[in-house]
């Protein structure tokens, strides 16, 4: 594919691109690359002019900085070499900055690399709480509502910005690949046959891996499985994807409990507050996740093996996510209780229907 096709492609979503083809040694070990094309937002990047790119060597146009590193040719050179259809993530920080990088091959010894710049919160200049223990203290029970109201407003804010650049780093740049196959596909499609077959299936790869992240991202905000299997399997589903992401061990023991929709959102939520507490907290390497129900209450407990946590602090300003779990489980007219001796362990207690 010529590379003004791909530049063509990328005008249209607001990445950084450059086309490259990769420089062998003697041994046809990658030494170096040189860009062959790019556009104005990889110039922005990177402070060079698009005059200066075409068939210059990386390492003399951008010395001591990432894309010459030896790691950075090497990860980009391998890939090259692995030929059509190969596609790997990889983290770059330029001048003080992150992006999340795409790098993919289309050929033999040629890859394109994009680059979208991860958001950050943008504050009107006043400095915002990061934490609870950053919140300046309130007294009574007024203080304690507007504390809890604070650390709300805060973890939405928070969540909000991690859905933002979910969606503009990872899936915008899956997308811009899509395009760029496709235009690939355009070109050579009557031509050859066996790679037109190639390019489906890599576009079929990054259309599921997209689809599942769409999925991961809609899942913690409404979680379909809750409303169409229940609140056990919904608990199940969530526990394995945050083992998988945090590495702490999740153990089960789920009953199949009748429960209506409000109250099933509520233990769900109530769940994912006290996970967050694991993760950010306990240091725990283990937490065991216990559902039963009778006729006339259900019951789940969440037990770590971590630090633990003592009265004075749960009880406190500092810790608002526990609150908050408090707080859901007697809107729904239930309780819960947090003790801390022995890893931290809530258990929240609400009337079934």
């Amino acid at each position: 594919m010529k590379p003004s096709v791909y530049k063509d492609v990328v005008a249209l979503v607001p990445v950084a691109y450059s086309y490259n083809r990769v420089i062998l040694n003697d041994a046809g070990d990658p030494e170096d690359y040189e860009i062959l094309d790019s556009n104005p937002a990889f110039g922005s990047l990177t402070g060079l002019m698009e005059t200066d790119m075409p068939l210059k060597k990386v390492s003399r146009l951008l010395p001591d900085t990432v894309f010459s590193t030896r790691s950075w040719i090497e990860f980009c050179g391998r890939l090259a070499l692995e030929g059509k259809g190969k596609q790997s993530d990889k983290p770059v920080t330029m001048n003080g900055v992150n992006y999340h990088a795409v790098v993919f091959s289309p050929e033999i010894n040629y890859f394109v690399a994009l680059f979208t710049e991860i958001p950050i919160r943008k504050t009107d200049g006043k400095k915002t709480p990061e934490s609870i223990d950053q919140m300046p203290a309130q007294k009574g029970a007024t203080g304690r509502l507007r504390e809890l109201y604070h650390y709300q407003v805060m973890k939405g804010e928070k969540e909000r910005q991690e859905i933002a650049s979910v969606i503009h780093s990872e899936i915008g740049q899956s997308m811009t690949v899509m395009m760029i196959e496709l235009g690939y596909l355009a070109e050579h499609l009557a031509e050859d046959p066996g790679v037109s077959s190639k390019k489906i299936a890599s576009l079929l790869e990054i259309n599921n891996k997209t689809i599942k992240k769409m999925q991961e991202i809609s899942g913690g905000l409404r979680p379909g499985v809750l409303k169409d299997l229940g609140l056990a399997s919904a608990i199940e589903w969530y526990c394995r994807e945050w083992e998988r992401s945090t590495g702490v061990n999740c153990r089960l023991s789920l009953a199949d409990c009748d429960v209506s929709k409000e109250k099933g959102l509520a233990f769900f939520r109530i769940l994912q507050e006290a996970l967050e507490n694991v993760k950010s907290h306990s240091g725990a390497s283990v937490v065991r996740i216990d559902l039963t129900c009778t006729d006339t209450l259900i019951r789940m407990t969440i037990h770590d093996n971590g630090k633990g946590i003592s009265d004075d602090v749960w009880k406190s300003s500092k810790a608002m996510g526990l609150m908050s779990v408090r707080e859901r489980a007697a809107m729904m007219g239930g309780s819960a209780q947090i003790s801390g001796e022995r890893g931290c362990k809530v258990a929240v207690e609400i009337p079934p229907g």
